[in-house]
C-alpha cells in the first residue's frame, strides 16, 4: 500500500454529509484521515496534509483538481489500511 504513511493509518473519516456534522468536525485532528466525497467535496481546503477528496467528485463538477484528490483505487488503500473508520 504504496499511498498510505506508515504501516497502517490510524482513524479515517469518510464524509459524504454537507454541512459537516459537528461530531465529525470534533474528530477532525492532524491525526485523522479525512476523506470527502459527494457533496462534502464543497469543504474548503488550506492546504491541510490529512484533507483528501474523490478525483471523481471534483472532476464530475467541472473543477479542476484544487486540493489532493484519491482516486478510487487509492481511497480504498487508505480505508483498508486504517484501524477504524467512521461515515457521515
Amino acid at each position: 500500500m504504496s499511498g498510505v504513511r506508515g504501516e497502517e493509518a490510524g482513524l479515517v473519516l469518510l464524509v459524504g454529509a454537507f454541512p459537516l456534522p459537528p461530531v465529525a468536525e470534533s474528530l477532525m485532528t492532524p491525526q485523522t484521515t479525512v476523506i470527502f466525497y459527494g457533496e462534502g467535496v464543497n469543504h474548503p481546503w488550506s492546504g491541510e496534509e490529512n484533507l483528501f477528496y474523490l478525483l471523481q467528485d471534483v472532476e464530475g463538477r467541472g473543477r479542476a483538481p484544487f486540493s489532493q484528490c484519491l482516486t478510487d483505487e487509492q481511497c480504498v488503500e487508505r480505508l483498508l489500511a486504517a484501524r477504524k473508520v467512521l461515515t457521515f
